[in-house]
């Protein structure tokens, strides 16, 4: 995700998990009059995951039940 300068990824990103939970957007400030500028009528629907980066080591491979391996972020998003 490419931001300009002084704006936090991390508040962007946690608005974007929020903006797909499920919610409705008339209960969003702006985000109806967002949509409506951009000819969107409905959000689809999304699947969200939460991965913690500093929890999950490349060097240090996971062995899951059943005796599989996960060495990378994305073996771990699959799993």
């Amino acid at each position: 995700m490419q931001t300009n300068f002084g704006v936090s990824k991390t508040h962007a990103i946690l608005a974007l998990y929020h903006l797909f939970s499920g919610i409705l957007v008339a209960g969003l400030a702006g985000v109806d009059a967002l949509m409506a500028a951009t000819g969107i009528e409905r959000l689809p629907t999304a699947r969200r995951v939460v991965l913690v980066g500093n929890e999950i080591s490349p060097g240090n491979p996971s062995v899951k039940p059943y005796g599989t391996v996960v060495r990378t972020l994305w073996g771990e998003l699959a799993w």
